[in-house]
């Protein structure tokens, strides 16, 4: 087997001893729905989405890379998060929605804080028709935290991109 050959293996073998660990919170309830009527599983294409974010040696050299969620709900135009400018243990996020005045309202705003491995999926309880919520940073005094946010429609059926945004302390 030649150098290159090593690289990609080892690259591989980190995106599916990634996405072992993904299984559940995210492939079954997310990624299965969004191949729904596809010749692709949801583990394939949860694989394929982020082995760009794992480098030649198997590391996860960019988590800015990863997605934790896929489908075909549109985010909201405009969508930001920063540090709270008054409190640094939380993250003001906003957005403008072309869909709040339709049945899209609904859509909830679901929130991955991944630092260090470490990563869960939330419901912030915000809405569409919110244009705004508040999420707690669990590790304010780390160097960056990566925040993914995306939405679900209220019967957990229909799911956005995802769209990272990595939180530094201010």
């Amino acid at each position: 087997m030649d150098e290159k050959q090593k690289e990609a293996r080892n690259g591989f073998s980190a995106v599916i001893q990634y996405a072992r660990l993904q299984k559940k919170k995210v492939i079954v309830p997310i990624w299965n729905k969004a191949v729904k009527n596809t010749t692709m599983s949801g583990w394939n294409l949860f694989v394929k989405s982020n082995i760009a974010a794992f480098d030649f040696l198997g590391q996860l050299s960019d988590p800015a890379k990863l997605h934790f969620s896929t489908g075909h709900l549109p985010l909201p135009n405009e969508l930001t998060a920063v540090v709270d400018a008054e409190n640094s243990s939380q993250i003001a996020v906003s957005w403008t929605d072309q869909l709040v005045g339709t049945g899209y309202g609904y859509d909830s705003l679901m929130a991955v804080i991944y630092q260090d491995g470490a990563n869960k999926v939330v419901d912030t309880g915000a809405k569409r028709w919110d244009c705004k919520a508040t999420i707690i940073n669990p590790t304010p005094e780390a160097e960056v935290v990566y925040l993914f946010l995306f939405f679900w429609n209220p019967k957990k059926d229909i799911y956005s991109q995802d769209e990272v945004f990595a939180i530094k302390p201010s």
